[in-house]
């Protein structure tokens, strides 16, 4: 999205202080691997250090964090390897997988980006993820107003964005 929308490279820069935007992005996957295995000891220890960093290297260190973010970076792996595709309709296609990892967002972005003409329904949380099953309807070249109304009025509660 970064690269789509005109000025959000050079805001985000700017707002990085200089800091490089693949130094920052590697700072938010660390932080966020430990919500990605579901280790909520981890992602409390994150937040005390987000808090305390001045910048984005504050936050590539320590062990506990990169020993989550190589467990993260295996579920992502290991689910874009098992992911299936359910349906496949003109247009529109649809995932199922399970993963004990929360990683649904993360696969349906890819899914998305790897088809930006259809509508995707991405994975729904499995069974290890906190949320319950949820369709995730995503596009990147659709706006889906029209369809999540529908999916509400029919009584599906849906999750994500207008816009992917």
């Amino acid at each position: 999205m970064l690269h789509r929308v005109p000025g959000a490279l050079e805001t985000v820069s700017r707002l990085l202080g200089g800091q490089g935007l693949e130094e920052a992005w590697e700072a938010v996957e660390a932080l966020d691997s430990c919500y990605r295995i579901l280790d909520e000891e981890c992602t409390v220890h994150a937040v005390i250090v987000l808090a305390a960093a001045e910048e984005p290297r504050d936050l590539l260190s320590g062990e506990r964090r990169a020993r989550a973010a190589r467990e993260a970076g295996r579920a992502l792996r290991e689910a874009l390897e098992r992911v299936r595709l359910v349906l496949e309709r003109p247009g529109v296609k649809a995932y199922y997988l399970e993963s004990g990892a929360y990683v649904a967002s993360y696969v349906g972005r890819r899914l998305t980006a790897a088809s930006p003409g259809d509508v995707m329904i991405p994975p729904p949380l499995g069974a290890g993820e906190r949320q319950g099953l949820r369709l995730r309807p995503r596009s990147a070249s659709h706006r889906l107003d029209r369809l999540l109304e529908l999916l509400r009025g029919r009584g599906c509660r849906p999750a994500g964005r207008r816009r992917c």
